[in-house]
């Protein structure tokens, strides 16, 4: 648990950011159920991360008080994963309710190719190949029946 595994196999991670929240959550799963959750006050980039000196430069964004569920199983294509998360954790001004809106991307990272360099996806139309654009992440709006 809270353990990166991104840099040595496949991962699908999602990020979801509340409407007018500044703070947005990354919660990465692997084949085999491993999870990393973090939470980043602000856009990725304008934070100071050591991935030279720092012993864990994510230790102080990992969420570990609470953790999602995910099950994941192999199939014949690859794999599939099923992921329920809190929303009333990821919305922090206000609890989540009919019509709330959030920005989300649905991310792939997959160095299980025997490649030197992973092969990356994601459903936003993202202008880069970095999953932390926020601004262009998809909308949506939240409706419960």
């Amino acid at each position: 648990f809270n353990v990166p595994a991104f840099p040595h196999g496949d991962v699908i991670e999602v990020f979801l950011q509340p409407e007018g929240q500044a703070a947005y959550y990354e919660f990465h799963v692997t084949p085999g159920g491993a999870l990393l959750q973090l939470r980043w006050p602000a856009p990725m980039r304008s934070l100071s991360l050591d991935w030279t000196g720092a012993a864990d430069p994510l230790l102080p964004y990992k969420v570990a008080r609470w953790r999602i569920r995910a099950q994941t199983r192999l199939t014949r294509q690859g794999w599939e994963a099923h992921i329920e998360i809190p929303l009333r954790r990821v919305f922090e001004e206000s609890a989540p309710w009919n019509g709330s809106r959030l920005r989300m991307n649905i991310a792939r990272y997959d160095y299980t190719r025997g490649r030197l360099r992973p092969v990356l996806s994601a459903t936003a139309p993202l202008g880069e190949a970095d999953f932390h654009r926020t601004d262009e992440w998809s909308r949506l709006e939240l409706r419960f029946s």
